[in-house]
């Protein structure tokens, strides 16, 4: 964990597996197994790897966020009583279990999951530069797929940290641009409509969604198609 209770900086004896990778070889490490790599024996030269960490949260990461969550009460707000009596001592700590117990109930793992998902800002920050030429191809770049819902005759877009409100009718628009797919204006105006251009704007604008340029198209050969095909 990033901050644990006690460290363990001593290796197991035991060796899972040792070998050697080549170019383009992938390797999974489960959490809490050790790795090394090393030319040891291998002669001279060079040779470069990348070490990808997954963050999983963890019933610490739940407390955390109960702990800013307790600001707003009341109760977690006031001074200790370090000098009160022994009955003034067991009235406090028993509101505050109480009060404790309460903010549990509120806002359970599964609420922290969820508002972690719908916050978190995006890891990229790709403006749009007009003078480079004019908006052609989009990819939404929250780091967690959108929450779109309708709402009578409005649809709400909540993603990164924002709340955003549109008509009934940007609904297709909305669903294509926020697909997570690269989506071509020309191609997605004939899908679903020509208004679809505005919302692309409105969607880089707010930092939901960037422009994609030719560069940056490459590197999802392979990966995904365009939204449009």
């Amino acid at each position: 964990m990033f901050r644990d209770a006690e460290r363990n900086n001593t290796p197991s004896d035991e060796i899972v597996w040792t070998g050697t990778m080549n170019a383009g070889d992938v390797m999974h490490i489960p959490r809490g197994f050790w790795h090394a790599a090393t030319r040891v024996g291998r002669g001279g030269g060079h040779s470069t790897h990348v070490t990808f960490g997954f963050a999983k949260r963890t019933a610490v990461s739940w407390l955390t966020w109960l702990a800013d969550w307790s600001r707003r009460e009341e109760a977690f707000r006031h001074d200790l009583d370090r000098w009160g009596s022994p009955d003034e001592w067991r009235a406090q700590q028993h509101g505050l279990a109480t009060a404790a117990c309460r903010l549990i109930d509120d806002r359970d793992p599964a609420e922290f999951l969820r508002r972690r998902e719908q916050e978190a800002p995006p890891g990229r920050h790709i403006p749009f530069l007009d003078f480079f030429g004019p908006l052609e191809v989009v990819a939404c770049v929250s780091e967690f797929p959108p929450v779109i819902t309708q709402d009578g005759e409005a649809v709400i877009v909540v993603a990164a940290g924002k709340k955003l409100t549109f008509a009934a009718q940007a609904l297709p628009g909305l669903r294509l641009l926020l697909s997570g797919f690269p989506v071509r204006l020309d191609e997605a105006a004939r899908q679903v409509g020509a208004e679809v251009e505005a919302l692309a704007k409105i969607l880089v604008e707010e930092e939901l969604c960037a422009s994609v340029t030719p560069e940056l198209f490459s590197g999802y050969t392979g990966l995904a198609t365009s939204a449009g095909s």
